[in-house]
């Protein structure tokens, strides 16, 4: 599997976890999925529904879905950006464009040193004279600066605002079928993690789905399903043998991490 920072990922799926809680009994299937029965297609006489679309392009569909969610979620990220702006501009009692010169453009020190500007020009792949190229390293670094001071100020003012954001991302289509489940009977949220047994990445986050288990035992159900990556060699057979009760108990290495769950 693809390495990941395990603190990264722990913060990540705590904060999933928790947005997931709120949002589980007010999201409803109407809200996510649109009508299955609607016909959007005949063929031949031959008519086909959002359904069968589904069906056989649910995974085209999804990515089309993420795009426009990511799209959405960008858009939204700048409405933000400007309604903070506004508002501050507002209680100070100037524009926008004076407001980020003072709390921005003005918080930007002095351009770098000569010694410093012919450092980075040696790291630039051109053919230009550092003479022709300086105003534009100036400019480019001008910029950075800029867009970093202006970061941290947008962080300033989201610090001290209430936000919440309730648009919803795509969901796709899971089944629990042949998963093997741990923690609560009626749960309100159920995490389902798809596994390698030779995967390090995946040994290294069980403790923090323990974690999870523990703190959200009354409320959070945690389902597993194998899924034997190609490159690691004993997987397969691991995530067979893990399903065999007495070969659970004589293999030492199968039974650490089947332990997770239960069948």
């Amino acid at each position: 599997m693809r390495r990941t920072n395990v603190t990264s990922t722990s913060i990540t799926l705590l904060s999933l976890f928790a947005a997931a809680l709120g949002v589980a009994s007010a999201a409803s299937d109407a809200d996510i999925q649109p009508n299955a029965d609607a016909v959007i297609l005949e063929i031949s006489g031959t008519r086909l529904t959002m359904a069968d679309l589904e069906r056989k392009q649910a995974k085209a569909l999804f990515q089309a879905r993420t795009a426009y969610y990511d799209a959405e979620r960008k858009a939204v990220e700048e409405l933000i950006d400007s309604y903070l702006l506004e508002e501050q501009a507002r209680k100070e009692g100037v524009t926008v464009a004076q407001l980020l010169e003072k709390h921005v453009d003005n918080t930007i020190g002095k351009d770098p040193s000569e010694e410093a500007l012919r450092v980075y020009y040696e790291g630039v792949d051109t053919a230009e004279s550092y003479e022709a190229v300086r105003p534009k390293i100036v400019d480019a670094l001008k910029q950075r600066r800029i867009a970093k001071a202006k970061s941290a100020y947008m962080a300033s003012l989201r610090k001290d605002t209430s936000i919440v954001l309730r648009l919803a991302p795509p969901r796709a289509p899971l089944t629990m079928e042949g998963a093997r489940l741990r923690g609560a009977a009626k749960p309100r949220v159920t995490l389902l993690e798809y596994a390698d047994f030779e995967c390090p990445y995946c040994q290294q986050i069980e403790p923090l789905l323990s974690k999870l288990g523990e703190e959200f035992k009354d409320s959070l159900a945690i389902a597993y399903k194998d899924y034997p990556l190609p490159m690691h060699a004993e997987a397969q057979k691991a995530a067979e043998a893990a399903r065999l009760p007495k070969l659970k108990a004589s293999s030492g290495s199968i039974t650490t991490q089947s332990s997770r769950t239960r069948a």
